[in-house]
């Protein structure tokens, strides 16, 4: 199972200098409508060039956050990775009531896994840029 930890290099970065911006992102994440938190979560997650056998992505506290907030540094309060982690659920709860994405799961005998993939229809909407119409739909 594929976690969306965008890791980068800032060897001169303070991971806790970042927490205030954060902090504020996630702020602006939970004003968003659910359908901008949803299309957000779209882009952020699923846009990338589809591969048949890719791995499943479970929207996590990095999810939803920019390249240069993910610094793997940073050691986010708890409160916060929740926060985070909600917001992307439910994100990810419209994406997967639309039939944009859907959930993947594995079992081998011991360890069960599980995420979320694009459908066809979701990659046809971020293809197509009907993504925001169709997240708008009652």
């Amino acid at each position: 199972m594929a976690q969306l930890f965008r890791h980068h290099d800032h060897a001169e970065a303070d991971g806790n200098a970042l927490l205030p911006q954060i902090q504020a992102e996630a702020e602006r994440l939970e004003a968003l409508t659910l359908p901008q938190l949803a299309a957000e979560l779209m882009h952020a997650a699923f846009a990338r060039d589809w591969e048949p056998d890719m791995s499943p992505v479970t929207p996590s506290h990095w999810t939803l956050l920019p390249d240069d907030m993910s610094d793997p540094k940073v050691k986010l309060p708890p409160d916060l990775q929740t926060r985070l982690r909600d917001v992307a659920a439910e994100g990810a709860q419209l994406l997967e009531h639309k039939s944009l994405i859907r959930l993947e799961i594995h079992y081998s005998g011991s360890l069960v896994s599980h995420g979320y993939l694009s459908t066809r229809a979701g990659r046809q909407a971020l293809t197509n840029g009907t993504l925001d119409q169709i997240l708008a739909e009652p």
